[in-house]
């Protein structure tokens, strides 16, 4: 996949607040689990670029199955953020378990105030999964943005690539 064209992408994505973090690592790990048995040779690596607001849990409990049941007010309110900040962490201990690289892009601005546990969430993430952490913070253009954290994720692929034995 060409960096640059997701880059260019995700830098035009609108932003809701109502998606679930826990649900789109989910996916991204049916895609390469897909990836995989297509290809065995796929190093499986998930980027997830998240301001690491964990606010909207799982619709189905991964512990219990249980269909679970939120309503949007309660979302705004943060009701659900712990409910939300457990299956973060139950799918990062699924990623490690499978073998899957993160690298985990902070794109949350705020250094300071109710924000900043978006910090917290995303460094956890690169713990559990034993992925690397890159914070672009308040950078100055889209273009600072893309340089800096493509170069940083380059770095990424290269160390994965050496883990995996594939040297490139």
């Amino acid at each position: 996949t060409n960096l640059r064209v997701v880059a260019n992408r995700l830098l035009s994505l609108k932003i809701s607040g109502f998606t679930s973090l826990a649900a789109g690592m989910l996916k991204a790990r049916e895609v390469l689990k897909e990836a995989k048995r297509r290809d065995r040779s796929t190093i499986p690596v998930m980027v997830i670029i998240t301001d690491g607001s964990a606010n909207v849990p799982l619709l189905r409990s991964l512990a219990t199955g249980e269909i679970r049941q939120f309503d949007e007010t309660g979302i705004i309110t943060r009701e659900f953020e712990e409910l939300a900040v457990k299956d973060v962490i139950a799918v990062s201990k699924m990623i490690r378990k499978e073998g899957v690289h993160t690298v985990v892009v902070n794109t949350n601005p705020h250094l300071y105030g109710r924000e900043t546990y978006g910090f917290s969430v995303t460094r956890q993430i690169a713990s559990i999964t034993g992925g690397s952490l890159h914070v672009v913070g308040r950078m100055v253009s889209n273009e600072e943005l893309t340089e800096r954290i493509f170069g940083e994720i380059a770095e990424d692929q290269r160390l994965i690539a050496h883990k995996a034995g594939q040297f490139h």
